[in-house]
C-alpha cells in the first residue's frame, strides 16, 4: 500500500475520491487514478476502452518479440 494519500475528483462526474500512492503524484496522475476507479457510467466505459487499448499494445507488443526472436518477418 502506498504512504501518500491525495484526494481527486473523477474527470468525468467530479465524484472525490482518495488515492494511495508511494509517490506524491501530478494532478493529472491523481485524475487519472481516481477515474479509474469511480463507477459513473463514462468513467466505466473510459475504463473499458484503456483496458481495451492496453491489451491490444499487449498484443502487439507480443507478436513483435515473436518476430525479433525468431528472426521472421511478420506477414
Amino acid at each position: 500500500m502506498g504512504n501518500i494519500v491525495e484526494t481527486a475528483k473523477c474527470r468525468f462526474c467530479g465524484q472525490m475520491t482518495q488515492i494511495e500512492a508511494d509517490e506524491k503524484l501530478t494532478a493529472a496522475q491523481a485524475e487519472e487514478q481516481a477515474t479509474m476507479t469511480c463507477n459513473c457510467t463514462e468513467a466505466v466505459e473510459y475504463q473499458k476502452e484503456r483496458q481495451r487499448k492496453e491489451k491490444s499494445n499487449d498484443e502487439c507488443i507480443c507478436l513483435v518479440w515473436r518476430e525479433c526472436s525468431t528472426g521472421q518477418e511478420m506477414r
